[in-house]
């Protein structure tokens, strides 16, 4: 049964921790489902952001987004990867899933560390790394 379960998973897996948090949040249903709303207004709040400044968003119905940036060549997802982690701190998922090399993936977080992920990535682009 494991090596089926194992085939089936997607990019992502859930470790022991983060199961006995789900299990946790199941027992707080108010505070569970007001976190719930919180992160979905902060995943439209961003994603427009992301989308305005020309980045492709993939829909997303979990609490991280899919995105590339405009006029992306092959190592346009790498420098912006480089680029949050060296100004921000913010590590990202470099997808290396056939296909979406060209994007990178990250959770969304608090609204403020959202809000440094939207201006270091306004920088990047105002830098026009995306054209190298």
């Amino acid at each position: 049964m494991i090596p089926q379960l194992y085939s089936a998973r997607g990019m992502g897996t859930v470790n022991a921790a983060a199961q006995a948090g789900a299990i946790a949040a199941l027992g707080d249903r108010d505070t569970m489902l007001e976190r719930i709303s919180t992160i979905v207004s902060e995943k439209k709040r961003v994603a427009r952001s992301l989308s305005s400044m020309g980045f492709e968003v993939i829909p997303s119905s979990t609490n991280f987004l899919l995105v590339a940036p405009p006029y992306s060549n092959d190592d346009v997802a790498d420098k912006l990867a480089i680029h949050l982690f060296e100004q921000t701190g913010i590590v990202v998922n470099q997808t290396r899933e056939a296909g979406l090399e060209r994007f990178i993936r990250f959770s969304l977080s608090f609204q403020e560390h959202n809000t440094t992920l939207l201006n270091s990535a306004q920088t990047f682009m105002e830098k026009g790394q995306t054209n190298d």
